[in-house]
């Protein structure tokens, strides 16, 4: 199934391989893990790995002291509100840290309150209409006229 070259680099291609099928390694607590695809393995890659497995442990811990710190490692996360307990934040133009319920930036506040306005306007409208229906109605139902003409 994976035919290894016989050269110095029958590592590389090995892992090449591996990567190339969907198999990720990772060594934890010294030992070698491996996720592949089911049915990858057969007898002659697993006794390619036993063979190679102290020199795939030693690059791959040599990999993971080279990549550096993650990035959870290097960003503090932000206190929460201490209004409202919340977590989610903005940062203005000059960097400063809000709160996105207790302080929202100023175009949602303003459509925020746009849409609170056009909500008040609906109702009283809404109001104003069903009082001139219900006079209609009663002249209708009565004959008489509640305003002059």
């Amino acid at each position: 199934m994976f035919d290894l070259p016989d050269q110095p680099d029958q590592l590389d291609h090995l892992l090449a391989t591996l990567a190339d099928r969907g198999v990720v390694m990772r060594v934890e607590d010294g030992r070698l893990q491996i996720d592949a695809p089911a049915g990858l393995f057969t007898p002659e890659l697993t006794a390619e790995i036993k063979r190679h497995r102290d020199e795939i442990i030693r690059r791959l811990e040599a990999a993971q002291a080279n990549d550096g710190p993650r990035w959870e490692d290097c960003v503090d996360p932000p206190e929460p509100c201490p209004r409202c307990d919340g977590l989610m934040c903005w940062w203005d133009l000059l960097g400063g840290l809000h709160c996105l319920n207790c302080n929202p930036p100023i175009p949602a506040r303003r459509l925020a309150a746009d849409a609170a306005r056009i909500r008040n306007n609906t109702r009283r409208n809404k109001a104003a209409v069903d009082a001139v229906a219900i006079v209609r109605r009663f002249e209708d139902l009565s004959g008489l006229k509640v305003r002059p003409e």
